[in-house]
């Protein structure tokens, strides 16, 4: 079983903030792996002439939604702020 099944299998057994917490870290690293993964098969894609550009295109596609993804969850993975710094 690899690490996220075992936390899929742990969050309910956990509390609540440790939950959120956990999954703010697995939400990032899935995301960072996901845009590595996307990174190296956008270079192949653009190493190869012989791929339509509609698959260069979407490919692009693909690591501006998962940077935007990525903002989100680093905005989440932030401790909440609860109205101290006023």
């Amino acid at each position: 079983m690899d690490s996220f099944q075992r936390f899929l299998k742990n969050l309910p057994k956990m509390q609540l903030e440790e939950q959120v917490q956990e999954f703010r870290h697995e939400a990032l690293r899935s995301v960072h792996m996901a845009i590595g993964c996307a990174t190296l098969l956008q270079n192949e894609i653009e190493g190869s002439s012989q791929l339509s550009d509609e698959v260069q295109e979407w490919s692009h596609k693909l690591l501006h939604y998962l940077d935007e993804m990525r903002q989100l969850l680093n905005v989440l993975a932030q401790p909440p702020d609860n109205g101290t710094s006023e």
